[in-house]
């Protein structure tokens, strides 16, 4: 295999920036003050400067009719920022006291993110950007203290300024940037749904905070220093509450990045209108599917059939736009006999076994997304499940079983319950086979079920191709004068002659006729908006060169077919889709066509019939003094043909005094759009979706770090950030190097070093396989490089 070696600098840092998080926290787990393992929080002895920051239910609030200037607040996780840019960002809203805007104290420091060169909130030196009451509005201050930038009105956050209210949520950011051997640092807003940062509604001048590049810093919250004085934040800003939550320190956030979510003991129970029993959800609910309708006792259609039970995870965010996704699966149970699927109604109740060694098992199925959630959802795997046994009696029982292979179960006694669990992710199948049911007993009276089931979930921002979309044109009605080529028809979009077609005025003569058309404003790939488009040449060819084929330029006109009994034969061809639209388009065919017979000569009647596709279609044609007309047309869906044969006119002898002719008048045609299909994953799926050239040693975005490397270490073929993805940490008290190497198992890297860059060989010091296959960039550690010697240089080298 060739070896797209790549040298990487090294950087002496306590966290490293990529595409995963720093450091995280949404309040969730706190009740009282956040002081503790993530967080060091002011704490001014013998003052009331304690204790103003405090978390309940999911929300920190800072109490500024208390805290005073410099109220720091650092997290313990510390930092540098390299080549690699890196946010802090939390969700912020303030309670404004009321009574107008404020004169005096404008532009003072009041809330907002700073970060420190320590993790104590007494220690320094530290820097701010902090929010600040502009009198009408709202803005932030340079972190080089050289002016304000921002105006944020307080109407446009939901404040009216006379009235004592609350704002809405927006978002505050501070971007970190290494330039000459500094870190400089810009302030933002942005709206809070605006999860990834796309559109800013306010800018700050970008600063020089004067720290140096490598130097470890820990971020957090502080209203920074103001030259008040010693006096609460609340008597100059009106700002009497702010409340914050989601602070985030790591790289930009990037829509599609994995977000897994499970559920453990999740218990279901028949009757009482309440199906989903029980269950911990690292986020949002279980419930019922709203069309799922549950009795009190629930069994399978027949013996050996599935029983499904349909429920729906709500009240969360999965694609962080700011609105509540859900997703709907099915919990299927397959068992030997019925009663193996059986949701039974009483106490402890779950999927009930009528007799010993019968099996069951369990799968997921028909997992989809709410309508407008971007992305998709897998389904991980059970990881683990429980069964209970139950007697009323006056025995002893024993009950035992296996579950994916780990045996449950025990002894109790009579008039009890007992549930047996696997314990926690102690494996990761896609099927949960309960089996090998044993139960010692003397007369035992109760009841055998599999009770709890635990399930991982994993969302993630690729999204699978759409599925093929079938367009359809009816009544297709070509007109060449007026510059109105398409004179009628049902469809989608528009149609209409392509760009670079040539002017189709009047009639047109030639063998063959070829119209260039553009069929636009289509919504193909699912991507929102109606930017594609489909080219397609309609053919118009006579049986034999002598026929006239041509369109007419006046009423009624379409396309004229010769009476002599020749026919016209139309195609389809050279079609293609628009460059923005990944996938491609394929003609199916003509389905149904009309002709149009005239006749302009004394008042009479006429008997006439056409074949469309062998089908003959017929019709009597009535001058109704000075001109008559009748359209014929095939049933829709008639037939599917790539070609559309039009022949065998018969019409009255001209000596009849019939002087009409018979025109091709509407089109139907059916086309298909399929997407593009993805590869399954790994660097084929990478490749597909950054449109890379599938060669691993190019280097699209022309960074120095080709393209295979971008995969490997977590980063941006496009130049989006991080631009060398995860780089490796070289810890000089121990020696231990630190790489970073994405789940796929066809990576192997070697760290090789040398004490010679000019004479030195590369030797072999740690080779590392990876066995993941989830396409996660996690760290590996090579630990046995040591301090010893005086100079050696590192290499990683990936295949």
């Amino acid at each position: 295999m060739k070896k797209a070696a790549i040298l990487l600098s090294l950087a002496l840092v306590a966290g490293t920036v990529g595409a995963q998080v720093i450091f995280e926290d949404d309040f969730s787990s706190y009740s009282g003050s956040i002081n503790g393992a993530n967080w060091n929080p002011k704490w001014a002895a013998g003052t009331d400067q304690q204790n103003l920051l405090m978390a309940y239910d999911g929300i920190l609030e800072f109490d500024t009719t208390i805290a005073q200037r410099n109220y720091h607040c650092p997290s313990k996780t510390g930092f540098t920022v390299g080549t690699n840019d890196v946010y802090i960002i939390t969700d912020a809203r303030y309670v404004y006291e009321g009574g107008g805007n404020i004169t005096a104290n404008l532009n003072k420091g009041a809330f907002g993110l700073y970060f420190s060169q320590t993790d104590l909130w007494y220690s320094g030196p530290d820097k701010s950007s902090p929010m600040c009451n502009r009198g009408a509005a709202v803005g932030h201050n340079r972190i080089d203290g050289s002016g304000v930038d921002g105006w944020n009105t307080h109407s446009s956050l939901g404040v009216n300024t006379a009235n004592n209210e609350t704002s809405n949520w927006f978002k505050v950011v501070s971007r970190l940037v290494s330039s000459n051997s500094t870190i400089w640092v810009q302030a933002l807003v942005y709206d809070v749904d605006d999860t990834y940062l796309e559109s800013p509604v306010s800018t700050g001048v970008i600063s020089d905070s004067g720290v140096a590049d490598g130097t470890t810093i820990y971020a957090g919250y502080s209203p920074g220093y103001n030259n008040v004085g010693n006096t609460n934040i609340a008597s100059f800003s009106k700002f009497t509450a702010v409340h914050y939550d989601n602070f985030y320190v790591g790289s930009k956030p990037e829509f599609g990045t994995p977000a897994p979510f499970s559920v453990d003991n999740l218990q279901l129970r028949g009757g009482a209108a309440k199906m989903v029993f029980g269950g911990t959800t690292t986020k949002g609910a279980i419930t019922n599917h709203p069309d799922f309708t549950l009795s009190a006792t629930y069994y399978a259609p027949a013996i050996g059939e599935p029983l499904d039970i349909p429920l729906r995870w709500d009240g969360f965010d999965l694609d962080g736009d700011g609105t509540n996704d859900y997703v709907d699966f099915t919990l299927r149970a397959v068992g030997a006999v019925e009663k193996a699927g059986l949701l039974g109604n009483g106490f402890g109740d779950g999927y009930t076994f009528n007799a010993t060694n019968e099996a069951v098992t369990f799968t997921v199925t028909d997992i989809t997304l709410s309508d407008g959630t971007r992305g998709s959802v897998t389904f991980d795997g059970f990881t683990g499940g429980a069964t209970m046994g139950a007697d009323w009696g006056d025995k002893t029982y024993e009950f035992y079983a296996d579950i994916n292979g780990l045996t449950v179960g025990g002894q109790e006694t009579n008039n009890s319950v007992k549930t047996w669990h696997t314990g926690h992710d102690v494996f990761t199948n896609e099927t949960m086979v309960v089996d090998n049911i044993v139960l010692y007993s003397n007369e035992y009276t109760g009841s055998l079920w599999v009770r709890e089931f635990d399930l991982d979930f994993t969302w993630s921002g690729y999204e699978p191709p759409e599925p093929p979309k079938t367009l359809t044109i009816n009544d297709l009605y070509t007109r060449p004068d007026t510059n109105q080529f398409v004179y009628g028809g049902s469809y989608e979009g528009v149609i209409e002659l392509q760009p670079d077609a040539p002017v189709m005025q009047g009639a047109q003569y030639a063998n063959p006729i070829e119209i260039p058309i553009r069929w636009s404003n289509l919504n193909l790939d699912g991507e929102g908006g109606t930017d594609d488009w489909i080219d397609f040449t309609l053919r118009a060819v006579p049986a034999a060169e002598a026929s006239a084929v041509w369109q007419n330029a006046g009423f009624g006109d379409g396309w004229n077919i010769n009476t002599n009994g020749e026919g016209l034969t139309f195609t389809v061809a050279d079609v293609s889709v628009g460059s923005n639209t990944a996938g491609s388009v394929k003609f199916d065919g003509f389905t149904s066509a009309a002709v149009l017979v005239s006749d302009y000569s004394d008042p009479k009647s006429w008997d006439v019939s056409i074949d469309i596709n062998g089908i003959t279609i017929s019709s009597v044609v009535t001058n109704q003094g000075g001109s008559g007309n009748t359209t014929m047309k095939v049933a829709e869906n008639a037939f599917t043909n790539q070609t559309l044969l039009v022949d065998n006119p018969v019409i009255p002898d001209p000596s009849d005094e019939f002087y009409g002719e018979i025109v091709v008048r509407h089109l139907d045609m059916m086309f298909t759009w399929t997407s593009e299909e993805a590869p399954a994953g790994g660097y084929d799926l990478f490749a597909w979706e950054y449109e890379l050239s599938g060669v691993k040693t190019d280097d699209k975005d022309g960074d120095g770090l080709n393209d295979w490397g971008e995969y490997v270490f977590g980063g941006h073929p496009d130049g989006g950030e991080p631009v060398w993805g995860m780089q490796p940490v070289l810890d000089p008290a121990t020696g231990d190097y630190t790489f970073y190497l994405v789940g796929d198992n066809s990576v192997v890297a070697h760290v090789v070093t040398t004490d010679n860059l000019i004479h030195g060989t590369w030797t072999t010091n740690h080779t590392e396989t990876v066995i993941l296959t989830d396409g996660v960039v996690v760290p590996y550690t090579d630990d046995t490089l040591g301090t010893s010697a005086t100079k050696k240089f590192i290499k990683l080298l990936v295949e």
